[in-house]
């Protein structure tokens, strides 16, 4: 079984304007960012014939309202790919 592991940057905000909200429901925003040294969150990706999820901090979800598993399920909509 292979595993891909990245790294997530922490990244701070210097400067942010919300533009407009989108058709989608998102906003368009003017922003600078600059990542964190050393503070980053560790994702592993392991190859499987379905998707599951699970986050080691217990202060976030791990359903359909986490950001990770809301990408997922965009993606297999717009796919049409589980």
């Amino acid at each position: 079984m292979s595993t891909l592991i990245l790294q997530a940057p922490a990244k701070l905000n210097l400067s942010l304007r919300v533009l407009g909200k989108r058709a989608d429901g998102f906003h368009d925003i003017d922003t600078l960012m600059v990542k964190l040294p050393g503070l980053c969150d560790r994702i592993e990706f392991t190859a499987a014939e379905t998707f599951s999820f699970e986050c080691s901090d217990a202060e976030l979800s791990n359903g359909e309202d986490n950001l990770v598993v809301k990408a997922v399920r965009a993606y297999e909509a717009a796919s049409g790919k589980e």
